[in-house]
């Protein structure tokens, strides 16, 4: 079995440069690492150091410039900066197979990575975080199975239900699903988005007082993801729906929220004609109550 420890080894020379440090120059908790004979070792240990090196080196930048590929603006915020940290990148996540493609998967943990350096201090701007989460959702939502699922779920739900008007909705179920994230940010990404998009970074991004609500749907064979800036009393819609209550019961729970016994009788249109408009964006479906005949 030494001759897979041997092409193991080999690989993480090539993908973590600390291990690979460690190994040429002997070091016991690196040669221990694998089931290595003499001969083995002698081998992977005369390759030319300076033609492994720069292997790595090649290897590692293309996994970063694979992952950044599925962040476009995260790359023109910081793609110069993460490359000084490649090798950390490579130490911290190294490659292990996974059932989603490369590009996805690297992608996903460069987005891991980036906000921790952000966090650290290590990386600038600060609201590039916000940045990066954005993307990170916007690629789940775009390539997850889950999402796609969620998606043809809250379909399937309003084409049952046929049209509706807001009289219809509280004695109905709204239902969401993992098609839609709802998210909030500290920067104004409803302005930094388009900017970052043509090409330009703000030469300065003031935190915001109050958290910016971003909704995101990913609607049926649609390959784009929708996105939309959205109040707190729409949040407030959304995060309080569960799937299992009815409209009314939610409006009640929202109107207990803001200390209120009920909503006021406009304030009540208006989250009715909300819901009505997240139905038609794909972001909310509706059923009949379990229990109802007409759910039979």
């Amino acid at each position: 079995m030494t001759l897979l420890d041997m092409q193991r080894a080999f690989s993480r020379m090539l993908t973590d440069q600390t291990f690979q440090r460690g190994f040429m120059l002997g070091e016991p908790a690196a040669l221990a690492a694998y089931d290595l004979s003499d001969a083995e070792l002698s081998s992977l240990r005369g390759i030319d150091r300076d033609r492994l090196a720069l292997q790595a080196r090649l290897l590692a930048d293309s996994r970063l410039e694979l992952a950044l590929g599925a962040l476009p603006l995260t790359s023109l915020l910081l793609h110069h900066d993460l490359h000084d940290h490649v090798e950390r990148f490579c130490g911290e996540f190294p490659p292990v197979p996974e059932a989603n493609g490369a590009m996805i998967v690297e992608a996903e943990r460069l987005c891991a990575f980036a906000v921790r350096l952000l966090r650290e201090g290590t990386l600038t701007p600060g609201w590039a975080e916000d940045v990066v989460e954005y993307e990170r959702i916007v690629l789940d939502l775009s390539t997850s199975p889950a999402a796609w699922e969620g998606a043809a779920t809250v379909a399937l739900l309003n084409e049952a239900a046929g049209p509706l008007s807001a009289g219809d909705l509280p004695g109905l179920v709204p239902v969401t699903s993992t098609n839609v994230r709802l998210a909030t940010f500290s920067h104004d990404l409803a302005a930094i988005v388009p900017e970052l998009e043509d090409g330009r970074v703000p030469e300065r991004v003031e935190r915001l007082a109050r958290p910016q609500y971003l909704l995101f749907v990913k609607r049926p064979a649609a390959v784009l993801v929708r996105r939309l800036r959205v109040n707190a009393a729409t949040a407030a819609l959304i995060e309080a729906g569960d799937g299992v209550r009815t409209t009314e019961e939610v409006l009640a729970d929202v109107a207990r929220a803001v200390g209120a016994p009920a909503l006021a009788p406009d304030a009540r249109s208006a989250a009715l004609a909300t819901l009505l408009s997240l139905r038609e964006l794909g972001a909310v479906g509706f059923r009949a109550p379990e229990g109802d005949p007409k759910e039979q």
